[in-house]
């Protein structure tokens, strides 16, 4: 899986794990997030922004120990055959669109499913297909929609590999794995303009229906930009930085248990 909402850092003396924190704990002096790594002395701190690198930054952890990576690594995308159904609506439906969902507010499936209502009004042929926990509950069925329910993760990177568009509608958000993945797998992305989003997503304001209605239209209206390609894996950087910090000698070991800490929002 990819890595989750968390802080971790290995001990590289200790030989075990230093911390787990959770972004949102508590933040009075002495126990929030931000006072507890910098209080760490970890040999390298890895954030997956540059706001978070920020933030570190500010809570006194060294520039010099900071590296900013993606939460994602391209080598476990591995696509497999999406669902029967999904074969023949892809067939019927022009632009497709796909968005995860779950059965919470926060993931905005009442602002797509007015936008995409919209959507349909000027392009007949459109799709929407719907995937995750609760997807395919009665409510959600609406003409041009395919609810899928939850499915595996091949699954949906190979509904992403065939969709034309996808949507992240959420009203709050970190850093999206999925739309790093549908990203490097070719697909346009609309997404509202909370949380972390990679180059290349198409904004809309949070909570606005009508302005997602313009995005979608704009996205189904442009060419598909296909597969990007890979660059540098953080994962194999991660590697290297273990290694490396396990080379040093002892004495140039930071005090206390020193290893890598990653934060993600």
């Amino acid at each position: 899986d990819q890595i989750d909402n968390a802080v971790f850092g290995e001990a590289e003396s200790c030989g075990e794990f230093g911390a787990i924190l959770d972004r949102d704990a508590d933040r009075s002096p002495g126990t929030g997030v931000d006072e507890a790594a910098a209080g760490f002395h970890f040999g390298r701190v890895i954030a997956v922004n540059q706001e978070i690198a920020a933030e570190l930054r500010g809570a006194g952890v060294p520039s010099a120990r900071i590296s900013v990576l993606a939460p994602f690594s391209p080598a476990v995308l591995e696509p497999v055959d999406p669902p029967p159904a999904f074969g023949a609506f892809r067939a019927a439906h022009g632009p497709l669109l796909a968005a995860g969902l779950l059965p919470l507010p926060l993931y905005g499936v009442d602002l797509l499913l007015e936008a995409f209502a919209s959507l349909r009004r000027r392009r007949p042929g459109a799709g929407l297909v719907l995937f995750g926990q609760g997807s395919e509950r009665a409510e959600l069925r609406a003409p041009g929609v395919l609810g899928l329910g939850e499915i595996g993760h091949g699954e949906v990177l190979g509904v992403l590999g065939a969709c034309d568009v996808f949507v992240r509608p959420t009203r709050a958000d970190g850093d999206s794995v999925s739309v790093r993945e549908a990203l490097a797998l070719g697909c346009r992305v609309v997404a509202s303009d909370v949380g972390h989003r990679p180059a290349g997503c198409l904004l809309f304001p949070a909570g606005d229906a009508a302005a997602l209605a313009a995005s979608l239209e704009a996205a189904a209206s442009a060419p598909r930009p296909g597969p990007r390609e890979p660059g540098e894996d953080p994962f194999d950087v991660i590697v290297a930085t273990y290694r490396a910090l396990a080379a040093r000698p002892a004495g140039h070991r930071s005090g206390g248990c020193a290893g890598e800490a990653r934060l993600r929002t």
